[in-house]
């Protein structure tokens, strides 16, 4: 999935930062994720949040919303597939909730 609002990727260091309730996860946790700008200038207009095993391969968990700035998306065939913001309004931060998978991955979880 690629968000399609008219800006490309930037190559620079990143404005903006993920952070997480806790981060090394049991079956069936409930996990809080926050993106906020890393400065008070900073205001963030567009956010995709997938989260996938660390091949990229493999979506894992769903995502429920805490957070009235954000909707959950579904993507073949697959529901609660990641976040994404309501509106194009400039934010500094927001958040939502991951639930990890039934199982356990092997490696690391990637939410990107």
């Amino acid at each position: 999935m690629m968000p399609s609002h008219g800006t490309s990727s930037m190559s620079c260091q990143p404005n903006y930062v993920i952070e997480a309730s806790k981060y090394q996860y049991n079956s069936n946790d409930t996990i809080r994720i926050t993106v906020r700008n890393a400065t008070r200038s900073n205001r963030f207009k567009g956010i995709l949040l997938v989260a996938k095993d660390e091949s990229g391969q493999n979506i894992l968990g769903s995502w429920s919303l805490t957070d009235s700035a954000v909707k959950v998306i579904s993507c073949d065939g697959t529901s609660s597939y990641g976040i994404t913001q309501t509106s194009s309004r400039g934010r500094s931060q927001i958040q939502a909730t991951w639930y990890s998978p039934s199982t356990t991955a092997e490696g690391y979880v990637v939410i990107k």
